[in-house]
């Protein structure tokens, strides 16, 4: 009983980290750089696909959905938002003194998808 509850201590953790890293969004290989900068970023979506805001200072994907083309995207981390025209797309606090990353990806489906970091 007492292995039991041993092996239980140490694998249930490393378990609950695995399938928590799969939860996380991913900038796929496929997508491009469109804009970048510290502070408000904006960008118009010269075509249609999936972009992504990767917050480069935290190392983390803050949006991924939908844009179509001639679509505003602004982030502002001043009102802690991600902006896409007129519609709030997320709304957490954002590092005002942050690395913004914009990337699009024209080749996926224009939908929301999940992983962790920027493949390559």
């Amino acid at each position: 009983m007492h292995m039991k509850r041993l092996f239980l201590a140490m694998a249930l953790p490393a378990l609950l980290g695995l399938a928590g890293c799969e939860s996380m969004p991913v900038v796929p290989s496929t997508a491009m750089q469109v804009g970048s900068g510290s502070g408000a970023v904006s960008y118009r979506a010269g075509e249609a696909g999936v972009l992504y805001v990767f917050d480069a200072s935290s190392n983390q994907v803050i949006y991924s959905g939908p844009v179509e083309r001639n679509q505003l995207v602004l982030v502002d981390p001043a009102a802690g938002r991600v902006m896409i025209d007129s519609r709030v797309a997320v709304e957490r606090p954002l590092g005002l003194g942050d690395s913004y990353m914009l990337y699009l990806d024209r080749s996926a489906p224009r939908r929301h998808d999940e992983g962790s970091a920027r493949e390559d």
